[in-house]
């Protein structure tokens, strides 16, 4: 995970605008992050209430086998990788695997 976190950082551009942006979104980056998260079967209902409830995530499903899939945004208070850490630390996690990464540079 601090692999991950260390080539985030170092990504050209980082925190720079967009170049299009104004026309696009505007001016802001755009980064979104597909995440699977694997919990204890009977903690999913209340796990994914504690995720809806973090800045950047969006709940969309969740499995009566423990597997909850989440959408996170960057936020002022947090970027992806921090906030996929955040998730792994959350009481009832057994694992968070990011699948998924778009940046709109």
């Amino acid at each position: 995970m601090h692999r991950l976190r260390r080539l985030f950082r170092s990504m050209p551009g980082r925190g720079d605008r967009h170049a299009a942006g104004d026309a696009t979104n505007g001016g802001e980056r755009m980064n979104i992050s597909g995440i699977v998260v694997h919990a204890r079967p009977g903690d999913s209902a209340g796990l994914a209430d504690s995720l809806q409830r973090m800045p950047g995530v969006d709940v969309h499903t969740v499995t009566d086998d423990g597997r909850i899939v989440i959408t996170v945004e960057d936020t002022p208070e947090n970027e992806p990788p921090d906030t996929l850490m955040n998730v792994q630390n959350l009481p009832g996690v057994l694992s968070a695997a990011m699948v998924y990464n778009y940046c709109d540079e």
